[in-house]
Parts: C-alpha cells; sequence; structure tokens
C-alpha cells in the first residue's frame, strides 16, 4: 500500500479520528517545493533530510531526529537536501483529540481552535521513532487493521 510510481502523497490507513499516510516525493518532482496547505492537523516522522518553511517561520531542517507539526490548512515549502527529496510517514489526527493531548500542556489551547500546535517542530527520540516505524508497517502489511488498536 505506499505509493506508486507517480503518486507522492497516499492514505495507508483511515478511520474516524485517525489519518496515516506514506509522502514520497522526488527533487525533480515539479510539485516537490509545494504541494499546497497541510490538509490535517498532523506530525510527520521524516526518514530523509528536507529543508522545511512554514509560512512566517524560518526554515529548518527536518530529519529523522525532528517531528514536523502541521496545523489544519498549514502553508509551507520544502527544499531538498537528500537526493532522494522528501520521504517521511505522516500521522493526521481529528482536532478534538489533538486539542485534549494538548491541553496538558497547553492551557489556552482551546482559545486557538485554528491553531492547535503552537511549535512546528519537536526532537525525536529514538523509541517514539521506532514505535511509529511499527505501527506505519504494521498498518501497511496487514490485511486486516483494528481501527481501536491504531486510534489507541
Amino acid at each position: 500500500m505506499l505509493p506508486v510510481q507517480g503518486e507522492i502523497d497516499r492514505i495507508v490507513f483511515e478511520s474516524d479520528l485517525v489519518r496515516i499516510g506514506a509522502f514520497r516525493c522526488h527533487p525533480e518532482h515539479p510539485s516537490f517545493q509545494d504541494t499546497g496547505p497541510a490538509g490535517n492537523y498532523c506530525f510527520v516522522f521524516p526518514r530523509t533530510a528536507v529543508e522545511i518553511q512554514h509560512e512566517d517561520e524560518p526554515a529548518f531542517v527536518a530529519n529523522p531526529n525532528v517531528v514536523t507539526f502541521y496545523n489544519a490548512g498549514q502553508v509551507y515549502w520544502r527544499n531538498p537536501i537528500s537526493p532522494e527529496g522528501d520521504r517521511c510517514d505522516w500521522f493526521g489526527v481529528d482536532p478534538g483529540l489533538v486539542r485534549d493531548a494538548l491541553r496538558a500542556y497547553d492551557s489556552v489551547v482551546d482559545d486557538r481552535p485554528e491553531r492547535l500546535f503552537q511549535f512546528s517542530r519537536g526532537w525525536s527520540d529514538a523509541q517514539s521513532y521506532l514505535l511509529q516505524r511499527r505501527l506505519f508497517n504494521w498498518v501497511t502489511g496487514s490485511k486486516a487493521v483494528d481501527s481501536l488498536a491504531v486510534e489507541w
């Protein structure tokens, strides 16, 4: 269920609360720099190094050590670093779940429903990276995936 040749973004799992996708875009692809605004609230685990610039913020390097965060509708651009381009796995989450998760760390998250994430990136530890790889491999390699197990 990974992207076929020519397809750069593919949803590999979807439930009412979670959407998981595989993004694979070579630097030569005409949409490499700008694939449009983010479609969901999501966090992304890069598999290659790429420069990301969110609108009104300085550019930064995303790589397997850096998880990137996007608000729904987030405008951003990318520039190549790796010759493979941008290869990442993304996890789109229902806005209510994002709000609930952030509320413990951000008491005013409810005051800005259009910009739940106040940060564009964070460090990824080895355990988190491994867990998301296992989840991604499970949903792409299984014929029957239990939505509740993914959402938990």
